[in-house]
């Protein structure tokens, strides 16, 4: 399981789709979605974080953070979660 920001959470949701069957949770009090890395949209998820944060330099912070430990071009499922 990997720990991001909500905001990181809600936008990979938005790119799987909040009806797939990938979404194990998303709730006001927690989000998890399961999805393979190389899947993911960067520039969507890069552009919904950042109308979010209201500014590139913490969105580009918060996506830096989030994305670090994380091979964007492995197709293995990863867990990637967010509560309060």
């Amino acid at each position: 399981m990997h720990l991001v920001s909500r905001f990181v959470a809600e936008a990979i949701v938005f790119e799987v789709g909040s009806d797939s069957d990938n979404v194990i949770t998303n709730t006001d009090e927690g989000i998890e979605v399961l999805v393979a890395p190389c899947e993911l949209d960067m520039n969507a998820i890069t552009e919904y974080v950042t109308i979010q944060h209201g500014g590139t330099q913490d969105a580009q912070d918060d996506i830096n953070d989030a994305f670090s430990e994380v091979d964007l071009t492995s197709n293995l499922l990863v867990t990637f979660f967010w509560e309060e």
